[in-house]
């Protein structure tokens, strides 16, 4: 039983025990429990972390189903108000679970949810939510109340949600949105004039197949002449886009065209067309806001050279006024198919070094080799491994640019 315990019999002020619940939240985790049953004035505190981050539907989370966690609140329904992340990875027993449901009806702080239907393990073969399916008219209302919270200001939509209603999005109080392979749905009907537009802070886009062209597109298109889009590029400071499909990249350009962006990730680069056309999408954020900068690019046998020309010219063409202060260069390498080690990288090296980037500080080099059937210790990896001493020397020694550079082996 909790110990009684006032505030005025702790020699220690209840502020400095807080403070030392919320270290032992992040190095023992595991003894808050018994920080809440050794006085009442610590339940709150600790409730607050240990009941924080859930996650449903995987068989390592402690509430892996629904109705655990409806037990657990209604029990004690106090405990809802302490959950603030949510990750539900949707399964079929789901479907008949009103508890579930009826937990989710009580959660009114959250601030983080994650909806997929597949485990970061891949240990269960994906269902496929289709939102306008009958199979989500059981589920739909309940989903409803998390996703229109005005608490809540991040949403993580995964692979297998289907037909996912932009409106929800336009209308959420959500600043940062990630996407992943999953599909959204343009439910708006005729010109948004008189809509607002949702004020993201950060957009995260992994598609990869050109079907999901759409749902790029109706996140950022204009409807009607005064029309406005779902999301307002204008708020965006952080967004990471592929470009695995050329399609993809094109239509993400308004992405781009805010002004206000601090950060920009662009990844699955494949294409020295994306690299060429990178100075255009970077212009309007380059002078005044863009601090970092990621390109994630793959090296390959016949088209090594292309692309590492095309970096080459596009980072000469971004020097000059920029407020750029950290680049990171990520380079995955197929490397059973042995090619020459690009000329252009040591030019890179002297541009990246030289003059043209007033506040740049860090530049970070990621070697990726990607192994197959080859030897990781054959002489091509093993100059990949040396290219801070072959090829990019200028960034090794520079004094003004604190160079980090990583070697790091992929066996597929």
């Amino acid at each position: 039983m909790p110990v009684e315990t006032t505030t005025s019999s702790l020699r220690i002020p209840i502020e400095i025990c807080e403070d030392i619940i919320d270290i032992l939240a992040l190095e023992d985790p595991s003894s808050l429990k018994n920080c809440s049953l050794t006085s009442r004035l610590f339940v709150p505190r600790s409730r607050s972390h240990i009941f924080h981050s859930i996650v449903l539907g995987h068989s390592d989370t402690v509430y892996r189903n629904g109705e655990s966690l409806d037990a657990l609140l209604s029990k004690s329904p106090e405990i809802a108000f302490y959950i603030r992340n949510l990750r539900w990875i949707v399964r079929y027993v789901d479907f008949l679970s009103r508890g579930l449901m009826q937990s989710f009806q009580m959660l009114h702080n959250l601030e983080s949810f994650h909806l997929g239907t597949r485990p970061n393990d891949y240990s269960n073969l994906p269902i496929y939510l289709r939102w306008q399916g009958s199979e989500m008219d059981f589920l739909r209302p309940s989903l409803q109340h998390i996703l229109q919270l005005p608490t809540l200001r991040a949403l993580h939509l995964d692979a297998g949600i289907l037909q996912f209603p932009v409106s929800y999005i336009r209308n959420s109080s959500i600043k940062s949105l990630e996407l992943s392979h999953g599909e959204l749905w343009d439910d708006e009907d005729g010109v948004t004039d008189a809509l607002r537009s949702c004020p993201l802070e950060s957009i995260s886009v992994w598609f990869n197949q050109t079907e999901q062209v759409g749902s790029m597109t109706s996140l950022v298109q204009v409807k009607g002449q005064n029309g406005r889009p779902v999301i307002d590029v204008t708020s965006l400071k952080e967004i990471s886009v592929p470009s695995i499909r050329v399609e993809l990249f094109n239509e993400a350009w308004p992405l781009f065209q805010g002004g206000n962006l601090s950060k920009i990730k662009v990844y699955h680069i494949d294409d020295p067309l994306v690299l060429q056309r990178l100075p255009d999408y970077l212009g309007p954020a380059l002078e005044r806001s863009l601090r970092h900068l990621i390109l994630d690019m793959t090296i390959r046998e016949g088209r090594s050279a292309s692309m590492s020309l095309s970096l080459m010219n596009s980072l000469s063409k971004l020097r000059g006024t920029n407020c750029v202060e950290r680049i990171e260069l990520i380079l995955g390498v197929d490397t059973d198919m042995e090619f020459d080690i690009p000329m252009e990288w040591r030019a890179i090296d002297e541009q990246l070094a030289g003059d043209g980037w007033p506040r740049l500080r860090d530049v970070k080099l990621t070697m990726s080799p990607a192994t197959f059937d080859s030897d990781p210790s054959s002489a091509f990896c093993l100059a990949l491994r040396d290219l801070p001493k072959t090829h990019f020397t200028k960034l090794a020694a520079s004094s003004k640019v604190n160079f980090d550079f990583l070697y790091d082996h992929i066996f597929v």
